[in-house]
């Protein structure tokens, strides 16, 4: 004969002959569900024929005998065996299982994976976040695992602390422009301190007052240089487009070698007034994991 689980559907071939004839209580090996599993019609024969001549016999209904299936219906779950307990039962040749049927082992590891996932998430993000220690991180592993080098050189520039990153020749000057008024240069030198290359550098200057209060701040990409000429004629959105150029227009700021020094130039517009100091500092660089 075939049971079939109630819950999941998975079926089973099963000896009839090994169930009793008030039926018993199976547990399904794939999702634990317990059912109570009723013999074969053929197998009730002389039971139900007996059932029926006492039901006959009886005058009221409360002098019809409990049956057996009855009592059976009133055991203790907790000492029903599985289904596999019964009989060695197999699971039927081409029978497709359903979602609910899937083993309790596989949802443990389906569960286990997520969990490592997100670990690796967080301390990916971790590692991202905390710039020298993901460098450290990384130093480390491709210490242990040389392959690693390679892998990891094709993939994006990492970024660097701006204190490797020297600002020199600091200098500022006016040039006045038709439509936009006089305008703030700040022009100098930056250089590369680290032992490696790098790439992107950016520069950041900010404006105070008297009061030592910042008022403005401005920023541009190294190695994109304007004209006197030129400043005089762009657009506001002309000038800072020409800036904003991460590769350098006029240097190249895809390499900076150990110790090589790139120019940088930083425009101010309608500035407020009161200004009374200048502060250079590097905002970002990118370390080339390639040389």
């Amino acid at each position: 004969m075939i049971i079939q689980c109630r819950v999941c559907q998975t079926k089973y071939r099963f000896d009839e002959t090994k169930i009793p004839t008030d039926g018993a209580w199976v547990r399904c090996t794939r999702c634990e569900q317990v059912f109570f599993q009723h013999p074969p019609l053929s197998s009730l024969g002389e039971p139900l024929s007996k059932l029926e001549e006492e039901i006959d016999k009886a005058d009221t209904p409360d002098q019809i005998p409990l049956t057996a299936a009855r009592a059976v219906d009133m055991r203790e779950l907790s000492k029903v065996p599985d289904l596999d307990e019964l009989d060695e039962l197999d699971e039927l040749d081409g029978v497709s299982e359903s979602p609910e049927a899937r083993p309790a082992s596989k949802r443990v590891w389906i569960w286990a994976l997520g969990a490592l996932l997100l670990v690796l998430l967080v301390g990916g993000g971790s590692l991202f976040l905390f710039t020298p220690y993901g460098q450290l991180a990384m130093k480390e592993l491709n210490a242990l695992f040389p392959g690693l080098a390679s892998f990891t050189a094709q993939e994006a520039p990492l970024p660097v602390w701006p204190a490797q990153v020297k600002i020199l020749d600091v200098r500022q000057r006016f040039v006045n422009n038709a439509l936009l008024g006089n305008m703030r240069i700040v022009e100098g030198v930056a250089m590369n301190t680290s032992p490696y290359p790098m790439a992107r550098i950016k520069v950041r200057a900010d404006l105070f007052d008297m009061i030592n209060t910042p008022v403005r701040q401005s920023l541009a990409f190294c190695g994109n240089l304007l004209t006197d000429e030129e400043l005089g004629t762009m657009s506001e959105e002309q000038i800072f487009r020409e800036l904003a150029n991460p590769q350098g227009s006029d240097v190249p700021n895809d390499k900076i070698a150990p110790h090589g020094t790139i120019p940088f130039m930083i425009v101010f517009i309608r500035e407020p007034p009161g200004v009374t100091r200048t502060f250079i500092i590097p905002a970002t660089a990118e370390r080339l994991l390639a040389p």
